[in-house]
C-alpha cells in the first residue's frame, strides 16, 4: 500500500459555497458530462450523446460491451475516506483533491481507478457544497503529465494545486473567491 507523501501545509479554500441541495442540482444537471469526461480516463471515446444513451440503459452500436460496463459500473472505495473526512483542519475541496489523487495512485481496482476516484471526490464536493472537480478536456495533456509525475514521485502538492486552479467548477454567482 502506498501512502501520500507529507507535503508542506497548503490551504485549498472552497471556491464555491453551495447548499447541499444546490450542489446536488448542479451535479445532476452535469452528470452526463461528468461521466463522459471520466470515461476518457479509461480511453473510452464515446460521444456525449452516446454516453447519455448508455446511462439511460440503452446499448449503443459500435461501442464495446466492456466500455459500456465501464461507463455504468460505479464502485466505491472507502479505506482512505474515513481518515480524510475526519480531518477537521481541511476544507471540503482539499479533502476531495486528496481523495482524488490518493485513490488514483492506489490502483485498487483492475480497471477504472481514475474514474472511480473522480466519482468519489465529486461526491465529497457535492456533499460539502463546494462545486465539482472536472478538468476540461483541452487541459488533459497537462493534467495527465502531472498525474504521471505524481505517480512517480508521490508528491501530491503540484497536481493538487494545478487541479485547484484549473479543474474546480461551479456557478459563478455562488463563487466564494
Amino acid at each position: 500500500m502506498r501512502y501520500i507523501k507529507k507535503a508542506q501545509q497548503t490551504s485549498y479554500e472552497d471556491k464555491f459555497n453551495f447548499t447541499q441541495e444546490e450542489n446536488t442540482r448542479f451535479a445532476r444537471a452535469n452528470l452526463t458530462k461528468l461521466v463522459y469526461t471520466a470515461a476518457h480516463c479509461e480511453d473510452i471515446q464515446t460521444t456525449l450523446t452516446q454516453t447519455q444513451t448508455i446511462m439511460d440503459g440503452i446499448s449503443v452500436g459500435g461501442v464495446a460491451v466492456t466500455d459500456i460496463i465501464t461507463i455504468v459500473n460505479e464502485q466505491y472505495e472507502q479505506a482512505f475516506l474515513q481518515k480524510v473526512l475526519a480531518d477537521s483542519t481541511k476544507t471540503t475541496t482539499d479533502k476531495a483533491l486528496t481523495m482524488l489523487y490518493h485513490n488514483m495512485r492506489q490502483q485498487i481496482f483492475v480497471d477504472g481507478n481514475k474514474r472511480t476516484a473522480l466519482l468519489i471526490a465529486n461526491q465529497l464536493m457535492i456533499a460539502g457544497g463546494a462545486g465539482l472537480i472536472n478538468v476540461p478536456l483541452d487541459k488533459w495533456d497537462q493534467w495527465q503529465q502531472l498525474i504521471v509525475d505524481y505517480y512517480q514521485t508521490n508528491d501530491i502538492l503540484k497536481v493538487k494545486q494545478w487541479t485547484y486552479d484549473h479543474g474546480i467548477q461551479g456557478v459563478a454567482v455562488r463563487r466564494v473567491h
